[in-house]
């Protein structure tokens, strides 16, 4: 089988190599002791080093790229050849120099020699022997190793057919062009083109393969090599039986463009009629694997942990990793990792299979220098049937160091029949990485997709992206809880972890979000869309003591497939939400459950949960002179009434108490809050004592309830006169002002021994007849005497000759006196406290 051994033992030489990009660099060097000893067979990385003044994460073109870089080895003369992104193409947002640059670290085959050299990488390629020959010390023992354990030298393929012009044709390359210097086979092959005249931008050659269709195809490389043209990068796309290169630029008229590729796959060529001869990994000269077609090896075949940091687990296990499962092999990978510092080193690849992989054996990843990068979600799917942890990620012991990058796979459970079967179970790491996972159909009594439990340290400055739970291509099983985070045993926090652009699908009485007991998240990321698929199941649940503080947050879970009832957030024991930006968005067939005693508080953004429980409300906080913001807050179900919504003016809580924030002047705050329930509160702090804040205790704020103002009532304290929206009462210490637009003639009660109601009773008219006197009665007496007034009722001709008049009071009898005798009606007004 020609491309089937070429595929299997060169795996690694071509996987760590890509397909030229615009803003990286091809990078070449030998890496030569001062003694002129090559450093052969020797490992290492390139390590991005930010700019110091940098103020964004570094991207190229607005995508971010690989800052950890394998150098998976060296040759016999001490050669490598790695991609980079070109330091003076990177976007960081420095501020001043010096700018990003690229560290290479560099370890001799025997491991007793290691080096780094910063340096700054530029330009399409660039060979750095000089510097780092500059960097690099003597060899332990002067030599490093030409020809020994780890070291491949070159293939010689028996059986293949070479590839002749007829293989190939092409388009865009002018009138005229042509094809030739046609060198190799389907699997690894050069040629050059010549550009007639008027070529056109983006040319391309396609290969229909020789020797047919292939079974598989891995990847394909392309690059330009030499030629007189510029050189420039090479698109490939490629089916089973073909492969079109793209020359991404312009041809000139008349120039050469030496074009080189390598196909890795298996073979549809030959059968293996019989077992191989056994394979020596490590011999002292050259050895034939014989077969059906011979591959003779010029040179010792190298070992699996050959290429250092990198391993490769196949579907098909070309390898031989020990085990009989698919989680076995992965670990068997894992331990041929070198060891740096105490913990294993390097990147496991899990490339695409065609289809679904069964995983038997569990996964632990305990170096933070591990990383499992998969060929994509939807390209490779894992049916993991552990009762217990698929993959169990976390630094162990317990380190600060940066974790590593996991993703680019799917992880599907059994269903309900593995009770304890968890997708991934994390903890106790800082600084790692988990991109493109979907985790679907855990749905045992303790399972979950993804759970966050920290044993030993903590879980901070994690971030996450992509992260499918409960659904995986399109399928929507669920898990009893897609997201979970608990502490057992280590610390409580879970600080800056971030989870962005990322869904989650909560089946029928299930859980999406439950954050548990002990818990403490601060100043990390929740964003969330996503489908809640039938009745009873649960957004977000938050429980004993799990505390959000400062956090942002954006859930949108939509009620889909047949659901019409669900909890958008349920909030038990004394779980707390405080200074949360962002939001919760659902619709209909949302309700909420919130019974904790303390408040949740949201410090601006809204809560949109169905029609009957939207408040929206503005960022109107207040900044001190530190620049802490006291802002609005929402959902707490304490008080009286049960608040459910409002704003506040330098007013926050603090997950224990409310509190304000003072500016050396004043410290006071205001709230103003509801219920739901047509009823409005206004709660006044007094400024006291303005230097420092204030603390008021959760269970007494209402205490500093200044008016309570429902449909029927307005309750001042302390009472107010003049107020009292109801029916007369004559209670003392209150009145009343009406609602209405009706004239309404004055009570006869009194108001703590002052007269406010004015009218009815507490005034009368009455006639003389050529006479000094007349009286009138009055409903009630007086318990004191009272002011009067007379005066000429306004029916009554004004007299020629003035008069004047008084009244006086006996009982219920007012009398009226005038000077001088006259048949004019008199008004008598009296001002007192009646009975």
């Amino acid at each position: 089988m020609r491309r089937y051994f070429i595929a299997v033992l060169c795996c690694y030489a071509v996987a760590v190599s890509s397909r030229a990009q615009s803003g990286f660099t091809k990078v070449t060097a030998v890496v030569i002791d001062p003694n002129g000893n090559p450093y052969a067979g020797c490992r290492g990385n390139s390590a991005f080093v930010p700019s110091p003044s940098a103020t964004t994460i570094p991207t190229i073109g607005g995508s971010t790229f690989q800052t950890d870089v394998p150098i998976s080895g060296c040759d016999s003369f001490g050669a490598f050849t790695t991609t980079l992104a070109d330091n003076n193409i990177v976007q960081d947002g420095h501020t001043s120099l010096p700018a990003s640059q690229w560290r290479f670290n560099i370890t001799s085959q025997d491991g007793k020699t290691s080096f780094f050299c910063i340096l700054t990488v530029t330009g399409l390629t660039q060979n750095i022997s000089t510097q780092i020959q500059a960097c690099a010390p003597p060899l332990s023992g002067g030599g490093g190793g030409g020809g020994s354990k780890g070291s491949m030298y070159r293939f010689n393929i028996a059986g293949s057919t070479p590839l002749v012009a007829g293989d190939f044709s092409f388009n865009g390359w002018g009138t005229g062009a042509t094809i030739s210097s046609i060198v190799g086979t389907d699997t690894a092959f050069s040629f050059t083109m010549t550009a007639g005249t008027t070529p056109t931008i983006n040319p391309t050659v396609t290969l229909t393969f020789h020797d047919g269709p292939w079974t598989n195809i891995y990847s394909v490389n392309a690059q330009t090599d030499n030629g007189s043209g510029n050189q420039t990068y090479i698109q490939e796309d490629h089916t089973l039986s073909s492969v079109t290169l793209t020359y991404l630029n312009l041809p000139q008229a008349t120039k050469t463009y030496k074009i080189t590729a390598t196909v890795v796959g298996t073979t549809n060529i030959g059968n293996i009629a019989s077992p191989l001869n056994a394979v020596v990994m490590n011999p002292n000269g050259d050895q034939t694997i014989q077969g059906p077609h011979s591959l003779i090896l010029q040179g010792p075949v190298f070992e699996k942990n050959a290429f250092g940091t990198m391993m490769y687990v196949d579907c098909a296990n070309s390898q031989q990793w020990a085990g009989n499962d698919y989680g076995a092999w992965i670990m068997s990978a894992i331990a041929a990792l070198p060891t740096v510092a105490g913990f294993k080193s390097g990147t496991v690849m899990l490339p695409a299979c065609a289809t679904t992989v069964t995983q038997l054996s569990p996964v632990s990843v305990v170096s933070p220098y591990v990383s499992i990068v998969g060929a994509g979600s939807s390209a490779l799917q894992i049916s993991c049937q552990v009762n217990g942890d698929c993959f169990n990620i976390r630094t162990s012991p317990f380190s600060i160091i940066l974790a590593g990058t996991f993703g680019g796979f799917t992880l599907i459970g059994q269903g309900s029949s593995l009770a304890n079967a968890v997708g991934i179970h994390t903890g106790d790491m800082s600084g790692s990485g988990f991109n493109d996972i979907q985790i679907d159909n855990f749905l045992g009594a303790n399972s979950s997709c993804f759970w966050m439990d920290n044993k030993l340290g903590w879980f901070e400055r994690n971030y996450l992206s992509r992260i499918e739970l409960g659904i995986h291509n399109g399928l929507q099983n669920g898990c009893t809880k897609d997201l979970r985070a608990t502490v057992n045993g280590g610390t409580n926090s879970f600080a800056r972890t971030r989870f962005v652009g990322s869904n989650i699908s909560v089946a029928a009485g299930k859980t999406g979000i439950s954050l548990e007991d002990g818990i403490f998240w601060y100043e990390g990321t929740l964003e969330f869309g996503g489908n809640m698929v039938g009745n009873g199941g649960t957004v977000m649940a938050m429980s004993g003591s799990a505390n959000l503080f400062n956090d942002r947050i954006d859930i949108g879970v939509e009620c889909t497939n047949t659901c019409s009832s669900a909890t958008m957030l349920s909030a038990t024991g004394t779980s707390t939400m405080s200074w949360i930006n962002g939001r919760f968005t659902g619709g209909a067939g949302f309700t909420n459950s919130i019974t904790t005693s303390k408040p949740i508080h949201f410090n601006y953004g809204s809560y949109d949960q169905s029609n009957q429980d939207r408040v929206n409300t503005p960022n109107i906080g207040f900044f001190n002179n530190e620049g802490s913001n006291f802002g609005t807050w929402i959902l707490s179900p304490l008080g009286s009434p049960a608040f459910l919504g409002g704003i506040t003016d330098n007013l926050g809580y603090d997950g224990t108490n409310f509190v304000t924030a003072t500016d050396l002047t004043n410290n006071g705050a205001e709230m103003f809050v509801g219920g739901h329930n047509g009823q409005i509160s206004l709660i006044t702090i007094p400024t006291s004592s303005p230097a420092t804040g204030q603390t008021i205790a959760q269970g007494s704020i209402t205490g500093s309830t200044r008016m309570n103002i429902s449909d029927t009532s307005v309750a001042i304290t302390p009472p107010v006169d003049l107020i009292e929206q109801t029916n007369s009462t004559c209670v003392a210490a209150k009145d009343r002002i009406w609602g209405d637009t009706t004239s309404h003639e004055i009570d006869t009660c009194t108001n703590g021994g002052n007269i406010h109601k004015m009218f009815q009773g507490d005034k009368g008219k009455c006639s003389m007849s050529s006479s000094t006197t007349c009286t009138f009665s009055i409903g009630a007496a007086f318990n004191s005497t009272p002011l009067t007034f007379a005066s000429i009722d306004a029916a009554s001709t004004v007299p020629a000759t003035a008069n004047v008049a008084k009244c006086s009071i006996s009982g219920t009898t007012v009398t009226i006196t005038a000077g001088i005798s006259n048949s004019l009606t008199w008004d008598c007004l009296l001002v007192g406290n009646p009975n």
